[in-house]
């Protein structure tokens, strides 16, 4: 039973994180093609280093790359709701690891 608990409790767990990743992929997706171009990634990673204060436009334009460069895991210069969800996921996988 306790097996049965913590099953269901991983797979809503996992539903919910699918769907959150979801609401923010088409926060992301201004255009609503399917899929984030780097300029809607640029966008999005304005406010993300205004927030921290990067104000270097060399360093912002090497965070852009270097952070949709890590998304985009087929290399066809455009981030899908697949590849977005499994860079989450992964992330918070490694996340949980370290705590």
């Amino acid at each position: 039973m306790k097996i049965k608990l913590i099953t269901l409790t991983v797979l809503l767990s996992l539903s919910s994180l699918a769907s959150a990743n979801q609401w923010y992929f088409d926060k992301l997706d201004v255009d609503q093609n399917g899929s984030i171009n780097v300029e809607e990634f640029k966008q999005h990673s304005k406010g993300w280093m205004d927030k921290k204060g990067i104000k270097d436009e060399n360093k912002r334009a090497k965070y852009n790359l270097s952070g949709f460069n890590k998304m985009d895991a087929n290399k066809d210069s455009k981030i899908t709701f697949v590849e977005f969800d499994t860079f989450k996921k992964n992330k918070n996988k490694n996340k949980n690891k370290k705590s």
